[in-house]
Formats: structure tokens, C-alpha cells, sequence
């Protein structure tokens, strides 16, 4: 919904705002360093590819770079892209409605790709 320079506006939401990504959580530290704190566009605040990073299918929760059974942390997300949260399972997304949901990390990444477009069109059915 807010890609880099653009200019969209709740009209431009042609697949609904209930089934539209507006914001989504991740982590500030990830593999590559330390994502600046949202809200805050900088050169690594790329957004979010809710299916992808770079072309690779990821998903949510891609501990790409994983547990660590020495210090018994979680691993980094594999970019700033990456959309990923410390909550087991999931992460939450605030939609264009103003609604906040809690998705799976299992979530089909077909729904992720249709979630994060506004005008594609393509229904997503429940998620």
C-alpha cells in the first residue's frame, strides 16, 4: 500500500481495505544489520514482500539464519524485507480496514502475494 514514492490513497484500494496489507511486523535486527526503527523511511526501509525476499519464496517467519541453542535466541530474518515477528507462529498485520490480524506462518504464499497487492483483482478467500 505505501511503496517507495508512491502515492496511493485509501480509493486506490480496488481489492478492498479488509484485504489489503497497510502495515507488517518484523524484527529491527535482521541478517544484513539493524532496519531503522518503523515509521522512519531510510535507504533500508524497503518495505515488506509479504511472499518473497528478493525473488526466494520466504514467507513469514524465515529464520533464515536460525535458533541458536547456545545463547537459546531466535535467528535473524535474511533481510529487510523480511516480514517475521518474535511471536511463535505468525506475525501481526494491520490491514487497510484498520484491522489487526494475527497471520500464520503457514499461510499459503499465493494469499501473502494477493494480500500485499491493492488493484490485482484476484480474490483471497479466508485467510
Amino acid at each position: 500500500m505505501f511503496g517507495i514514492n508512491s502515492y496511493s490513497s485509501l480509493n486506490d484500494v480496488k481489492d478492498g481495505t479488509a484485504n489489503s496489507v497497510m502495515l507488517a511486523e518484523t524484527t529491527r535486527l535482521v541478517y544484513n544489520g539493524n532496519g531503522t526503527a518503523w515509521g522512519h523511511r531510510g535507504w533500508v526501509q524497503t518495505g515488506h514482500d509479504l511472499a518473497q525476499d528478493h525473488g526466494q519464496a520466504r514467507g513469514i517467519n524465515d529464520w533464515m539464519y536460525g535458533f541458536d541453542p547456545a545463547t537459546k535466541k531466535v535467528g535473524r530474518l535474511g533481510n529487510w524485507g523480511t516480514t517475521g515477528s518474535l511471536h511463535p507462529g505468525g506475525a501481526h498485520f494491520a490491514l487497510g480496514d484498520a484491522s489487526v490480524r494475527f497471520i500464520s506462518q503457514t499461510t499459503e504464499f499465493s494469499i501473502l502475494t494477493r494480500l500485499a497487492y491493492i488493484t490485482d483483482g484476484q480474490p483471497i478467500g479466508s485467510f
